[in-house]
């Protein structure tokens, strides 16, 4: 049999070229219903409905609604409702419009497809004021890449909850109740905003690749028994909002607690959807804490002036469970979402990072994931001879003074005392990280009070919390003393281990400077924590308070932003091992 000819590969090729394109083509379907005086549109019942085909989109004007669907949601153009975007199953609703165009009417204007496949619908809101050209990209995905005029886009939903997510520490997470105001506004220091959707099987994401847009949320009735969010208003200014409804059952869950919860693990009756990196806010320390949920339960853990206690949250298989107690109360309720795939990008998305990332290029989704930001930096030297912190080095070294083999082991002593100083180092450095902030946040909101008396309440209560920490520094003064007291050490503990004074209990000695060194090291230990926990306290209650008066905001995004700043890549001992 001859080889095939060069025009025939090519033919072959161009026929699969061709086969693939119509299927990516086929994923999205454009509709007119063909009549503008349907009342109420069945999307299971397509009758009368006529097929826009693709060679026939650009400038078309159609007859009734305009219906664009692909295998996750479908999308409704009605002239005097706007659009409304469902899930694929018709249980969720999210609809899109003008900031400013309530009451304003709605044209298709184009109709367009490009070579991949993506329907684009353009349209323009009316209103006696105005017209707004807004446009709707649609892929084979749950993803709609929205373009609106300069007045941003409106989100309207059954919302409960809303999430302005933070990926390197705490999310702000907005309940309706709280609030007796009927706007709130929400501080740009992220590129995404999450609505939790009424009855725990959707989550609305909006994500936006440029910093500085403006967010607020449209509340209920405050008569309400639950009151909710209807809506979630983005600025644009002209630029894209990735906009996603993500419709999966069990996709955020409220747990409520109970004395039951108390000191014993309590399977909830929710179980995970899907693989993700699910978590939850606790109150740990006296401050809203995120926890992630572990794939197993894990032993009692540590905090530095805290203690021992389980771990609050882990599955079992797919199902949640949780250990509170006396450390992390079982008080009111927590939410558990997701906010990031556990593992390779999916091809659909469905978290919120996902959403993330088709709005941003790599280089600015690596950034506004921040991992390297969230990697906790050792508080010891890496070659560490004896032990790590000063308790365990000198829980060592004690029976080397009890077994008098002090003068033959000095070598292995000193090894330790350089570990020792090594763990103070880091620790004093690191504090001197946080009293440089203390003192730069000190000023600038005195300065800011200054120079605007009418925010005096709001900046009062930012430096109320910042004065803590250096309420901290105080509390730990004369145990921490510093770095030359630590030598002083030293020197003092190698004395003893030469020492051939037999009149001398080096034993007991040997105690009192342990007592020293442990109170050196565990005050510093403690004060990592405790700067830590206020710092994160600063950065959420600055986004909390400023939501309420919209003045605040500017406010609010430079002391978050500082604060940030500061978090990012934490010492050991300011918070464990999985933050």
């Amino acid at each position: 049999m001859p080889e095939p000819s060069r025009i025939d590969s090519l033919i072959v090729a161009l026929f699969l070229f061709c086969a693939i394109a119509s299927t990516s083509v086929a994923r999205i379907h454009v509709w007119d219903t063909q009549s503008p005086d349907v009342d109420a549109i069945d999307l299971g019942d397509r009758a009368g409905w006529a097929d826009v085909p693709g060679n026939a989109a650009p400038g078309y004007r159609p007859r009734g609604h305009i219906v664009v669907e692909n295998e996750h949601v479908s999308a409704v153009f009605r002239s005097d409702q706007g659009v409304a975007v469902h899930s694929r199953n018709g249980s969720r609703r999210v609809r899109l419009g003008p900031f400013r165009a309530k009451t304003a009417s709605m044209v298709v204007r184009n109709i367009l497809r490009s070579a991949d496949g993506a329907v684009t619908v353009e349209v323009e809101y009316s209103d006696p004021g105005a017209k707004e050209r807004v446009a709707f990209e649609f892929t084979d995905d749950c993803v709609l890449k929205v373009t609106p005029g300069a007045s941003g886009i409106r989100l309207l939903a059954d919302i409960e909850y809303v999430v302005a997510p933070d990926f390197l520490t705490d999310d702000l997470v907005f309940v309706p109740d709280e609030y007796g105001v009927e706007t709130l506004h929400v501080p740009s220091s992220g590129k995404v905003l999450l609505g939790l959707l009424r009855g725990g099987d959707g989550m609305l994401v909006a994500a936006w690749p440029d910093v500085g847009r403006k967010a607020s949320l449209t509340l209920g009735a405050a008569e309400s028994r639950e009151r909710q969010a209807t809506s979630m208003d983005i600025g644009a200014g002209g630029r894209p909002i990735h906009v996603a409804l993500l419709d999966t059952p069990g996709i955020w869950h409220r747990e409520t607690f109970t004395s039951a919860y108390v000191e014993r693990d309590v399977a909830s009756d929710w179980q995970r959807p899907f693989r993700a990196k699910w978590t939850t806010q606790l109150v740990e320390d006296r401050v809203k804490t995120t926890f992630r949920f572990l794939e197993a339960k894990r032993g009692r853990m540590w905090r530095a002036g805290i203690g021992t206690y389980a771990y609050p949250a882990w599955f079992d298989g797919d199902r949640a469970m949780f250990h509170l107690g006396k450390r992390i109360p079982a008080k009111g309720f927590s939410l558990v979402y997701c906010l990031e795939s556990d593992g390779d990008p999916v091809e659909a998305a469905r978290t919120p990072a996902d959403v993330l990332r088709r709005a941003l290029d790599e280089a600015a989704y690596v950034g506004e994931m921040d991992v390297d930001g969230r990697v906790m930096r050792p508080a010891y030297r890496p070659n560490t001879v004896v032990a790590t912190a000063t308790c365990g080095v000198t829980d060592r070294l004690k029976p080397i003074f009890a077994e008098g083999q002090q003068r033959e082991k000095i070598e292995y002593i000193q090894a330790g005392i350089e570990d020792m100083m090594s763990h103070l180092v880091v620790l004093a450095e690191r504090a001197d990280e946080y009293r440089a902030f203390v003192d730069e946040m000190t000023e600038y909101l005195s300065a800011s009070r200054a120079d605007r008396p009418e925010m005096d309440a709001y900046l009062g209560e930012m430096a109320d919390i910042t004065s803590r920490m250096s309420d901290v520094f105080d509390h730990h003064r004369e145990n921490i003393r510093d770095l030359a007291y630590a030598r002083e050490l030293g020197i003092r503990t190698v004395a003893l281990a030469q020492s051939v004074d037999a009149d001398v209990d080096a034993l007991s000695e040997f105690m009192k400077l342990k007592n020293e060194w442990t109170g050196m090291g565990g005050s510093l230990e403690t004060l990592m924590r405790q700067l830590h926990t206020t710092a994160r306290k600063l950065f959420q209650e600055a986004g909390y308070r400023s939501a309420p008066d919209r003045r605040a905001i500017p406010f609010a995004e430079e002391i978050r932003r500082r604060t940030k700043a500061l978090l990012r890549e934490p010492r050991e001992y300011e918070i464990w091992s999985d933050y």
